[in-house]
């Protein structure tokens, strides 16, 4: 996911700035001034690494929405489609009962009129 490559970017990045704090904090003997641009880069690496895990929480806030978004809609899906099949399965039963009753209804006429011509038959 892009997401996830953004995510993986960032903390590579942190571990870059973490490991410019720890070679910095391993310096030897400095004049004052050296001492006050190493600080002043320490301010600068610590507040882009205050950033960069601030947009890591983000991105991995945004990237769990998206799956239980994910997951919503899978399930929604899923009842969905039960809920397909289980009206596919009335239809069919439905048409089924309708079927058996045409048949009952032509296999009742087909007795009236077999009654009716035994009778004529009868009566002649």
């Amino acid at each position: 996911m892009i997401i996830e490559d953004e995510i993986n970017e960032i903390n590579k990045e942190i571990l870059f700035i973490n490991s410019l704090l720890a070679d910095i904090n391993n310096v030897g003997f400095l004049s004052k001034d050296e001492l006050l641009a190493i600080k002043r880069k320490q301010a600068v690496f610590n507040h882009k690494l205050i950033d960069l895990k601030l947009e890591k929480a983000k991105k991995e806030a945004a990237h769990q929405a998206i799956i239980i978004e994910k997951k919503e809609k899978l399930n929604i899906k899923k009842i969905l489609h039960m809920k397909s099949e289980k009206y596919i399965f009335l239809l069919k039963k439905e048409m089924i009962k309708i079927i058996q009753r045409k048949y009952l209804i032509e296999e009742n006429e087909i007795e009236e009129v077999l009654y009716a011509k035994s009778k004529l038959n009868k009566n002649s």
